[in-house]
């Protein structure tokens, strides 16, 4: 179900002195079809509107949040002087609310935006009328797993809310997560905790990877951390601030029947590796260490969820050609699963393939994006981080095809073009633009999810003539450098939080650039929704002249 949203804008005036011009914002509120304030970015100078001093005060005054309702504040750290993000999810009668909470972001004090998804409920019956084992009996039935194979399984009591036909219903229920090795366990079951039917089923994967020196195989020689056991190495490493560790499941989807990889010598050579493809473990467990210093030591970001949560990493990856021709993070284990590859690929665990894998583990950490719902802005994500990392660690592959080196098939040089995003050469072809007859006739997740990814490629390298509006318009790049800059602070400080539409993906990457910029309104926050516009989101803004600068040259507050 599409949900539709208005916005009111309360005057924005602009003042011109000379050639500089300045923008003065005033309070903008976004409310969907239910009424419910879906954001508000207020401004200091509006003197019409009171900000709210705390998230409490917001609660009470602006959502007038009922009795039942409760926010629980997540843990953040803000790594910017002056900034103070806080993050909370909803609960009602205890119980967690899907996909619902609500954001704040203050600068030096002063609340300036405030947004999320607030689910209101009226009497709202959280007391399940059965247990999370019979739920659990019920969800392998339908699956056909037979019970004495499932090895344990999580259970979640959680209110969600479940598109049925033209409308869409909130329902108390279980999420059931089965661990067994049987072949048809891929997804995760959504049991009504009142009536025992299973609603819906989601996806249980997101898929698409002392110093050894590695035989990789995309990347020649490398070096990276391992463990020594007794007389061997392991692909273990604990000198970071998140353990990194690599192991073999042979064939097998239960990560409990993983074994260890293991060298003599800590020289991991292609002759002794090789032959049973489980060289491809030395690419992972180089690539997680290579794109965890990344995060840490350019932008201070300790794993997934930037308080050390472990990297682990699986190769050969189930028996079937689903699971071997692709790369995976485990919504449930919290872990990245590695196919050996069979008609399609190659071992899939390229540098890119990696990091594209490790992105939906950062996705899910900071943003929370359910997979089922909003599969084409978590792949759209995983390949901006895939690009990104490609740019930082493997400068000689091209950054913008994602998994160029892994395809079988030589008619293909690469599994998707985030810069050409309907080339003949790519196996998967993507739309570039919203709303068009193609994306709404859509349902292809990466199909999709190119409007999100070439919005990053316009976004840092710049385009003429996009997306079939004129030739004399153009999306003015800023850079990798400042883009990535972007993607770091716009995911970990919590502005994509709640977010359910490219609008509202839009406003929240405009208000993380206006941080970066001293919380102004300037040519990154522009060049941000310019970029939007190519992809056709939003409208086009006006670029400001600054006066001195050429256009194109970004303020060094935020370089």
């Amino acid at each position: 179900m599409k949900t539709k949203f208005f916005t009111t804008v309360i005057l924005i005036t602009i003042a011109m002195c000379g050639i500089a011009q300045k923008s003065v914002l005033k309070t903008v509120i976004q409310k969907d079809s239910k009424g419910n304030i879906h954001y508000i970015e207020y401004s200091k100078e509006d003197q019409s509107v009171n900000i709210p001093k705390t998230a409490e005060e917001f609660f009470k005054n602006v959502l007038n949040i009922q009795k039942a309702d409760y926010f629980e504040r997540k843990p953040n750290r803000s790594d910017r002087e002056g900034y103070v993000h806080e993050l909370f999810d909803q609960y009602y009668n205890g119980v967690k609310v899907e996909g619902a909470g609500y954001n704040f972001h203050y600068y030096n004090g002063v609340m300036y935006f405030a947004h999320g998804n607030y689910v209101k409920m009226v009497g709202f019956n959280t007391k399940p009328t059965i247990s999370a084992e019979e739920a659990k009996n019920t969800f392998a039935n339908y699956k056909k797993i037979p019970v004495d194979s499932v090895i344990r399984y999580y259970s979640d009591l959680i209110i969600k809310e479940i598109p049925l036909k033209n409308e869409t219903l909130l329902f108390l229920v279980y999420r059931i997560r089965l661990i067994s090795d049987h072949p048809d366990n891929i997804e995760i079951g959504i049991v009504d905790a009142q009536t025992g039917s299973i609603l819906i089923t989601e996806p249980a994967i997101c898929n698409a990877a002392a110093v050894g020196t590695f035989a990789t195989r995309y990347s020649g020689s490398r070096q990276a951390h391992t463990d020594r056991i007794t007389n061997n190495y392991i692909l273990f490493n604990d000198t970071r601030g998140a353990n990194i560790y690599t192991r073999n499941l042979n064939s097998n989807t239960n990560i409990t029947n993983c074994v260890e990889l293991i060298d003599n010598n800590n020289d991991w050579t292609t002759a002794e590796h090789g032959p049973n493809n489980n060289d491809m473990a030395l690419d992972v467990h180089w690539a997680l260490q290579q794109i965890y210093d990344r995060l840490y030591y350019t932008h201070g970001k300790n794993s997934f969820d930037n308080n050390g949560f472990r990297i682990h990493a699986y190769i050969k990856y189930g028996n079937t050609a689903y699971h071997q021709d692709n790369s995976f993070w485990d919504l449930t284990e919290k872990v990245l699963l590695f196919g050996v590859g069979n008609t399609i690929f190659y071992p899939v665990v390229s540098l890119d393939m990696v990091a594209h894998e490790f992105g939906h583990g950062i996705t899910d950490y900071q943003i929370g994006w359910n997979y089922n719902t909003f599969g084409e802005f978590h792949e759209g994500m995983s390949d901006i981080w895939s690009a990104i990392m490609k740019y930082r660690i493997t400068p000689n592959q091209p950054t913008w095809r994602v998994g160029n080196q892994i395809q079988q098939n030589s008619s293909f040089n690469c599994e998707r073009n985030l810069q050409d995003t309907k080339n003949l050469n790519a196996r998967t072809k993507m739309e570039n633009t919203f709303g068009t007859i193609s994306y709404n006739g859509s349902s292809d997740i990466y199909f999709k999810s190119g409007v999100f990814s070439h919005w990053f490629y316009l976004l840092s390298s710049g385009g003429s003539g996009v997306n079939g509006l004129s030739n004399n318009y153009s999306a003015i790049g800023v850079g990798m450098d400042v883009a990535e800059k972007l993607i770091v602070e716009a995911v970990y400080s919590g502005y994509l939080r709640n977010t359910a539409s490219y609008a509202a993906i839009r406003t929240s990457f405009k208000n993380a650039a206006m941080s970066l910029e001293g919380n102004q309104y300037g040519l990154l926050a522009q060049k941000v929704e310019n970029a939007w516009y190519a992809v056709g989101v939003g409208s086009q803004p006006t670029l400001t002249t600054i006066s001195g600068l050429p256009d194109g040259i970004l303020l060094p507050s935020y370089l």
